[in-house]
């Protein structure tokens, strides 16, 4: 008997025994093929974790669970009636939806924290869809959100609204479609990205980051849209070839999109400023086209937003006593002198973000890590998850490509930094007390965009251990580990919203 590569090789004596050798050269030759396959192609396990995980989290959270939910599907409910702009009305800002709607978004937030019956929502999948004239509903902190990061969600509740669908049965759709399109653009940034693919299947996985692309928020398209850029960006950078149009029309729907998003990811695009002087001439002009036309979308909608937010300065309007629950948030506010006091003493804020960090300690890891809304994952889920974002950093890109030079390296290191700051600087001056000497109610998922770019920045081009790395097993064994801890998340999120009291 003759071993050669994968195959073992039979001497038959018998055609019976040659029908034997042949059947285990099968049984040996499928499993190796199919773990090299997994191994080769993140992008496809990054789509299927990510579409069974996702979907497994929107059916299992209960409506209106998800992070500021309510807020969030009204505005995509408004989108989806081709009204992009909310209007002022009592001191609030919101949009004016069928009669019926906010009686019916109400019975669901009812059903779903209050009700012994932890699955009483369930019997408004039939009730009728919202009707009625038109009235007013207050969007709250979605308000002046910009389309970009609604668009599916809209599309979604838009084709439900034909069929007549109930509020519920909309939601849903609408979770479905976040989720579908989160995947698919996780795969595709995944494709896009010519080096160290792993580390964005495993930040896409995350189970904080799944939960926000998997309940109706304006948080999970910005992340997905923020991974597709970034990759598209370094693909610019690192191949050689002349980008082709495919893929100058990906970065600029991407930009676009990101520009009518959250704030401030869109800076992001500066990363397009690199590849535009590499390709100068035709490319060139195109990718300056986009980096300014995305900068005057953020803006043009950017000045809207600070005339349409709803005022922060109102600790009644949220859950539970400030002093316990917020601290210095919401309270107190003065954002004119608090920006100014930023922008003239920046080594004063600097040290605001480290008081912050030293009084939340453990719970900002824990946070960005594990927190799935109203669920927080145990302390040891959140360090596998951790671990295997680490563990992804060391796998090698196969076949191997060709590294990150060091001058773009440094731009993404300070893009990321920079976006990192005017996330801390938003919170300090739109929402907490002036002077405040610390950053309260910053949510960590923020943050989830900016790991991948951070990661890719400072990850070497080789390891000292890639030779264990190299092997296909290590890379099957880490999309095993992806999906335990997802499988483990989602067990533990069905035991906490159907295992224990209501609120």
């Amino acid at each position: 008997m003759a071993v050669t590569g994968d195959v073992i090789e039979s001497e038959p004596t018998s055609p019976q025994i040659a029908d034997t050798s042949s059947a285990e050269s099968v049984r040996w030759v499928g499993p190796r093929r199919a773990l090299a396959a997994i191994a080769r192609r993140p992008a496809l396990v990054a789509f299927f974790l990510a579409l069974l995980g996702g979907l497994a989290i929107a059916v299992l959270t209960p409506p209106m669970a998800g992070g500021d939910e309510r807020d969030h599907f009204t505005r995509a409910y408004q989108i989806s009636q081709g009204d992009l702009l909310t209007t002022r009305h009592d001191g609030v800002y919101g949009a004016y939806l069928p009669r019926t709607y906010p009686s019916e978004v109400q019975a669901l937030t009812v059903d779903s924290f209050l009700d012994r019956d932890r699955t009483a929502f369930l019997h408004h999948l039939g009730d009728p869809a919202p009707h009625g004239p038109p009235t007013f509903v207050a969007v709250g902190n979605a308000a002046s959100y910009g389309p970009g990061a609604y668009a599916a969600y809209a599309v979604a509740i838009a084709v439900g609204r034909l069929f007549g669908l109930s509020a519920l049965a909309l939601l849903y759709l609408a979770r479905v479609a976040g989720v579908v399109v989160y995947a698919s653009l996780l795969a595709l940034a995944v494709r896009r990205l010519p080096v160290h693919r792993w580390v964005l299947v495993a930040c896409g996985l995350i189970p904080a980051a799944l939960n926000q692309a998997s309940t109706v928020s304006a948080d999970g398209v910005t992340m997905v849209l923020s991974f597709l850029l970034v990759a598209e960006a370094i693909r610019l950078v690192v191949d050689p070839q002349r980008p082709s149009r495919r893929l100058l029309i990906e970065t600029g729907a991407a930009a676009g999109f990101l520009a009518l998003a959250k704030p401030p990811y869109v800076a992001l695009v500066l990363l397009l400023l690199w590849p535009a002087w590499r390709h100068r001439g035709t490319v060139g002009r195109a990718l300056m086209g986009i980096f300014v036309g995305a900068l005057a979308l953020a803006a043009l909608w950017g000045a809207y937003q600070v005339t349409h937010s709803i005022p922060q300065n109102n600790p009644n309007a949220w859950l539970g006593g400030i002093h316990q629950s917020h601290g210095y948030a919401f309270r107190n506010l003065a954002v004119g002198r608090q920006t100014r006091y930023v922008l003239t003493h920046p080594n004063a804020f600097i040290a605001t973000i480290a008081r912050t960090f030293a009084h939340q300690g453990s719970t900002f890891p824990k946070q960005l890590f594990g927190q799935l809304a109203l669920y927080q994952l145990p302390g040891w889920f959140v360090v596998a998850s951790v671990a295997l974002t680490a563990a992804a950093c060391a796998a090698p890109d196969e076949p191997p490509q060709r590294a990150i030079p060091w001058a773009f390296r440094l731009q993404l290191l300070a893009v990321s930094l920079g976006v990192i700051l005017a996330i801390f600087a938003i919170a300090y001056t739109n929402w907490n007390a002036y002077l405040a000497p610390r950053i309260d109610a910053l949510p960590p998922r923020y943050f989830l965009p900016l790991i991948p770019p951070l990661l890719l920045a400072v990850l070497p081009a080789g390891t000292p251990w890639a030779r264990l790395t190299r092997a296909p097993a290590y890379r099957v064994a880490l999309a095993v580990g992806l999906a335990v801890v997802l499988a483990f998340a989602v067990a533990g999120l069905q035991s906490y919203h159907y295992g224990h009291p209501p609120l």
